[in-house]
């Protein structure tokens, strides 16, 4: 295989997903990049228009973006705290404050990167995080200290690493071969060749038409002084090809589309019925607008008369459709609960095993994330020779409150009305207490005064001031 053959080879996996990767992209990414895809279903005949009439229509379809949402909503929950990390002997090592708030050389601190890693993980299925050094001469470690050189995080979506290859180790798979595009240009791409012992950075010339790189402009290698590939996947879900993973908001994004095609039809509906289409032989004179007059010849059939064309689909059948989607998107992401609807009330069952699915789909993705950081501390710990401690520690929480605190004081509030005794009073102040106090001292804190107040049962008819019977 001749070099340029090598460099335009591209991963057979990458092949069969580029396509759909495109279109996660776009759904997450909306606007004009999602128009651009061409995901509005063509009417038939459309093409022939004397205008470019789907161009007309993409330009007045809105996009209902729900994997952007719901991706939003996720973050907010998983990085509602920040990790806790305990650092112990690390503490007073060089540069380790320095990674934290500066991960990837490029401002992001370490939660910030880590954030849009897992992001772009859940919309594509996986994203690659390396952990590099940058390659400048120093002649003792006090050399780097004073030059600031350290190792930082990087992250490639899986539209930018074209091909890899893993190799069987014992019960380990090691990977062994990995090309990622670095730079792109109009006419020229930067492609880096990762191997065990080496790395090879080749600047190319691409072809325009098919995209293929004609002419290999520049090469360099260098040694791989860690020994190993420095990659690993952040994969939210896993699938059965190692390395690569799959979106959990695929069927988010395929109902996203459906609403985006009823969007159009909707649009399409109110603008015919305000406006409807008049069929009328070329003969007849008509004119536009209200109070329009149409002349007709004198000899004309009755049956040629000017009629005027009606959409047979009614606005509010597709507004149902619509919001069926919706609730579908909802129950596939567990956020029906979450989510202000207009929908028929959920039952009290019904909102507390959508919360539990939610918080259980939170910690999985919590559990993912951590797993992922502790990878990422490792590389870093091996490129820049530090062994840590036995307490070296980061933490991510693994439950989450997902409960509608105006939904439950609501519920609290009609429960002490209609009940009577004083220490079951005294338990819904204390949820109240636990819905309203952030802060965990001061709710403490009002908890325990509540606990010490006297409670006394009363009957009804009790007047509340005095004590005394009514």
């Amino acid at each position: 295989m001749s070099l340029l053959d090598k460099l335009n080879h591209k991963h057979d996996d990458y092949i069969r997903q580029s396509k759909r990767w495109h279109f996660q992209y776009s759904s997450y990414i909306g606007g004009d990049t999602y128009k651009e895809g061409g995901y509005l279903r063509k009417y038939w005949g459309e093409d022939q228009a004397p205008f470019d009439a789907y161009a007309a229509r993409i330009d007045v379809t809105p996009l209902d973006n729900h994997v952007k949402t719901t991706v939003d909503i996720y973050r907010s929950y998983l990085w509602r705290q920040t990790p806790n990390r305990t650092l112990g002997n690390l503490y007073d090592k060089p540069f380790v404050d320095k990674f934290m708030d500066n991960a990837d050389y490029d401002g992001q601190t370490i939660d910030s990167f880590l954030k849009t890693a897992l992001d772009w993980a859940m919309v594509l299925g996986h994203v690659w995080i390396g952990v590099d050094r940058p390659s400048i001469a120093a002649m003792s470690a006090a050399d780097e200290i004073e030059q600031g050189i350290f190792a930082y995080t990087t992250m490639y979506t899986p539209q930018m690493v074209t091909d890899w290859e893993f190799t069987k180790s014992g019960p380990f798979k090691e990977l062994t071969y990995f090309k990622v595009i670095e730079k792109t240009a109009s006419d020229r791409h930067t492609i880096k060749c990762w191997y065990t012992d080496r790395i090879e950075v080749f600047e190319v010339k691409v072809d325009s038409l098919n995209q293929e790189y004609e002419e290999v402009l520049s090469m360099e290698e260098m040694p791989n002084n860690l020994g190993k590939i420095p990659f690993i996947p952040l994969i939210p879900h896993k699938s059965p090809v190692t390395g690569m993973g799959e979106s959990i908001l695929n069927d988010v994004a395929d109902m996203q589309r459906s609403i985006y095609n009823k969007l159009s039809e909707l649009e399409q509906t109110i603008r015919l019925s305000g406006h409807p289409m008049l069929a009328k032989t070329a003969e007849t004179k008509a004119q536009a607008g209200a109070g329009g007059i149409i002349t007709l010849p004198d000899d004309m059939d009755p049956g040629l008369y000017p009629q005027l064309l009606q959409p047979s689909g009614s606005v509010e059948s597709i507004l149902a459709a619509i919001q069926h989607d919706i609730d579908s998107i909802n129950a596939m992401t567990h956020l029906g609960a979450v989510r202000s609807t207009k929908g028929a009330a959920m039952s009290g069952v019904a909102l507390q095993t959508e919360r539990q699915l939610l918080n259980s789909k939170l910690s999985d993705l919590s559990d993912i994330i951590e797993e992922t950081e502790y990878k990422i501390w490792n590389l870093w710990f091996e490129w820049m020779d530090i062994t840590p401690g036995p307490d070296f520690k980061v933490e991510y929480i693994k439950t989450f409150d997902t409960r509608d605190a105006s939904y439950e004081m609501t519920v609290l509030e009609k429960a002490k009305m209609l009940t009577t005794n004083m220490d079951f009073h005294k338990w819904v102040e204390v949820e109240i207490a636990k819905l309203t106090i952030h802060d965990e001292d001061e709710q403490n804190e009002v908890v325990t005064s509540i606990m010490e107040t006297p409670a006394t049962d009363f009957s009804v008819g009790d007047d509340l001031d005095t004590g005394e019977i009514a």
